[in-house]
C-alpha cells in the first residue's frame, strides 16, 4: 500500500471507531435500555431478551476495544515512520489492514480438549474485516432487542394508561352510587394492577392488546354499575311515586274527614264515626328522602322508601277503614229514612183506601219522626222503624184479607 492509500483507509477507520461510539451511544438512550438498566427487575421474555443483549454488548466492547486499539496502533506507526526501512513498516501496516491482526483474548482450554504439546490458552487470531462483522452482528442484535422491548413498554404503557382511565371512571362511578372496593369493581382494579406489574418487568410478556385482556373484568365491573344506576334510578322512581301515593292517600283523607263531619252532625248514639290518621309524619318523612336523594345517600334512601312504604299501607288501610265506617253509619241513616218514609207512604195509601190506622201507628210515626230529625241514634231509630215497618205489614195485609172475604169483593169475583 502507498503512503497516501494508508492515509485514505487510516482516516476512514478513524472516523468509524467515532461513527460506533456515536451509534452505541444513541442506543444507550434508547427507552429500552434506560429501563432495562441492570435487568436485576426484569422477568419473563424480557429478562431473557435483555441477558442475550448484555452479553452481545460485553462481547461488542470488547471487539471495539481490540478495533480501536488497533486504529491507535496504525496511527502510531504511520506518525512514526522511520527514514530506513520505510518500506517495512508499511508492509506491516497493510498487514495490520488486511491481515490477521486482532488477537482475540485467550480462551481457556479443558484439559480434556488438549493435546500433549498444547498450552492452557488457545490464542485466536481474526482479521478486522470478520471482526467488523461480528461487531456488526453483536450491535444489530442489541439494537433490536432495545427496539423491541422499548416498543412494548412504550404501546403497551399506553394501552394501560388509556384503560387506567376506563378503570378509574368506573370507580368513581362506584364512589357516587355510595359503594368502594365492590367485588367486581375491585376485581378489575387488581387485574389491571397485575398486568401493570408485569408490563413494567417483562412488557414482551404481557398482550398487546390490554383491553381484551381485561374485557371480563369490564363487562362484570360494568354490568354491577348498571345494575346500582337501575338501583338508584329505582330508588328515585319509588321516591316520586310515594310522592303521588301521599298526595292520593291525602285527597282520601279529606273524604274520610267529610264523612266523619257529617257522622258528627247526623249520627248520634253510642257509634262514634272514626277519625282518619294523621299523614303529616309520611309528609315530613317524604321530605327527609328526598334530601337523601339530592345527598346521594343511596343506602339510607333505599331502606327508608321501604319503610315509608310500610308506614303508607299501615295509614292508608285505617285510613280506608275510617272511610268504609263512617260510610257505612251515613249510609246506615239515609237507609234508615227511606225505610221510614216507605213505611209511612204505605200505610197513608191503605188509609187513603179506606184502611183504619190504629193509634200505635201513629206513635211509631211520631217517634220515628223525632228520631230522625238532626243526629240520629242509629240503634234506637231502626228500633222504632222496624216496629213501625212490622205493624203496618201487620195491619196491611189484614185489610188486604178483609177486602178479600167481604161480600162485595165476591159477587165481583163471580161476574
Amino acid at each position: 500500500m502507498t503512503l497516501e492509500e494508508i492515509d485514505i483507509k487510516l482516516a476512514a477507520w478513524q472516523a468509524d471507531v467515532a461513527t460506533l461510539h456515536a451509534n452505541i451511544s444513541e442506543l444507550q438512550s434508547l427507552i429500552g435500555y434506560q429501563l432495562a438498566r441492570d435487568g436485576r427487575e426484569l422477568s419473563g421474555a424480557t429478562k431473557e431478551k435483555h441477558q442475550k443483549a448484555v452479553d452481545a454488548e460485553a462481547r461488542l466492547w470488547v471487539k471495539v476495544d481490540l478495533f480501536s486499539k488497533l486504529v491507535v496502533k496504525i496511527k502510531d506507526k504511520r506518525d512514526n515512520l522511520p527514514t530506513f526501512g520505510k518500506g517495512r513498516v508499511l508492509e506491516e501496516i497493510e498487514q495490520m489492514f488486511d491481515g490477521e491482526s486482532i488477537d482475540l483474548p485467550p480462551e481457556q482450554v479443558a484439559l480434556e480438549n488438549r493435546d500433549l504439546f498444547a498450552g492452557s490458552q488457545n490464542i485466536k487470531k481474526m482479521t478486522v474485516a470478520t471482526l467488523r462483522q461480528l461487531m456488526s452482528r453483536d450491535f444489530q442484535q442489541l439494537r433490536d432487542a432495545y427496539v423491541t422491548v422499548g416498543e412494548a413498554w412504550q404501546k403497551v404503557g399506553e394501552e394501560i394508561a388509556a384503560v387506567k382511565k376506563e378503570v378509574e371512571r368506573i370507580c368513581a362511578e362506584e364512589r357516587q352510587y355510595g359503594r368502594e372496593n365492590s367485588t367486581d369493581v375491585a376485581a378489575l382494579s387488581a387485574r389491571l394492577e397485575s398486568t401493570t406489574r408485569r408490563w413494567r418487568n417483562d412488557p414482551l410478556g404481557v398482550t398487546e392488546d390490554i383491553k381484551k385482556d381485561l374485557a371480563p373484568y369490564f363487562k362484570a365491573a360494568n354490568n354491577f354499575i348498571a345494575g346500582l344506576a337501575r338501583e338508584r334510578a329505582q330508588i328515585a322512581a319509588d321516591v316520586r311515586v310515594a310522592a303521588e301515593k301521599l298526595e292520593l292517600l291525602k285527597a282520601r283523607k279529606v273524604k274520610a274527614l267529610e264523612l266523619h263531619q257529617a257522622c258528627v252532625v247526623e249520627v248520634g248514639g253510642s257509634e262514634e264515626p272514626k277519625v282518619p290518621p294523621s299523614t303529616r309524619g309520611l309528609s315530613d318523612w317524604l321530605a327527609r328522602l328526598n334530601a337523601m336523594l339530592a345527598d346521594e345517600k343511596w343506602d339510607d334512601s333505599k331502606h327508608n322508601v321501604k319503610e315509608w312504604f310500610g308506614l303508607h299501607d299501615r295509614i292508608s288501610r285505617d285510613t280506608e277503614a275510617a272511610i268504609s265506617f263512617n260510610k257505612a253509619l251515613t249510609d246506615k241513616r239515609a237507609e234508615l229514612k227511606r225505610r221510614f218514609l216507605e213505611a209511612v207512604v204505605k200505610y197513608k195509601d191503605y188509609g187513603s183506601r179506606g184502611m183504619e190506622i190504629p193509634k200505635s201507628v201513629h206513635t211509631f210515626t211520631e217517634k220515628g219522626q223525632e228520631l230522625l230529625k238532626g243526629k240520629v241514634d242509629l240503634v234506637e231509630a231502626e228500633r222504632i222503624i222496624l216496629a213501625l215497618e212490622v205493624k203496618v205489614g201487620e195491619i196491611c195485609a189484614e185489610f188486604d184479607r178483609a177486602k178479600e172475604t167481604s161480600p162485595v169483593s165476591q159477587d165481583r169475583d163471580r161476574a
